[in-house]
């Protein structure tokens, strides 16, 4: 990790690392500029490179703090197992909604750059390349099959639920920092939907 960039103080660091994860996540590496980072950083060019040597350096390092932070959220919230499946993935809401609150778009950056198919950035990426994806599937494979369903609807589940969040996500990303409360709550609501043990059924009167 780079030294010298975290000798700033952490509001300085943020706003450059917002600044930086909004851009590539809105534009993609390659039509990311490095202009509009700065800019809405407001720090110079120079600066940037001074940090991170290059518009690839910026992007890598990105990746890699992104990856450790989110690796390190999920270590602290599961130290134990949690083999519900409902518990878990309200767990994780309420995890994901705490980055969101610090870092709007670190989720969604992780996401298109473990797609990136530019040789130079999956290079750039590969000690760290794909980490989050792994730990969120280690958990997944911890859970029981959920009441009503069967083991081949798990999968389709999952990923469901991850549609429904990148959406959620780049829906909230036009006001710029994303309401992690409502992230948590309209995430909740559509499990709760999900979870037929709380699907109440009708009554039949007796005569």
């Amino acid at each position: 990790m780079n030294e010298r960039f975290f000798d700033l103080n952490k509001s300085k660091q943020d706003r450059i690392i917002n600044s930086a994860l909004s851009v590539f996540t809105e534009n993609g590496y390659a039509h990311a500029s490095t202009d509009e980072i700065v800019g809405r950083a407001g720090i110079s060019k120079g600066l940037l490179f001074h940090y991170f040597g290059s518009k690839l350096g910026t992007y890598a390092f990105l990746y890699e703090y992104s990856t450790r932070y989110v690796l390190l959220a999920v270590k602290n919230e599961f130290r134990g197992r949690e083999t519900d499946f409902f518990s878990l993935h309200r767990r994780l809401a309420a995890m994901e909604a705490e980055i969101l609150k610090i870092y709007p778009c670190m989720l969604l950056f992780i996401q298109e750059a473990d797609l990136e198919r530019d040789p130079k950035v999956t290079e750039a990426l590969l000690t760290l390349h794909g980490k989050t994806m792994v730990a969120y599937q280690g958990l997944y494979e911890q859970t029981k099959i959920p009441q009503g369903y069967r083991k081949e609807d798990v999968d389709q589940l999952n990923l469901m639920l991850a549609f429904c969040k990148s959406g959620l996500m780049r829906g909230y990303m036009q006001f710029g920092k994303i309401p992690e409360d409502q992230y948590r709550d309209a995430l909740g609501s559509f499990l709760t939907t999900l979870d037929r043990r709380e699907t109440k059924e009708p009554q039949i009167k007796q005569r």
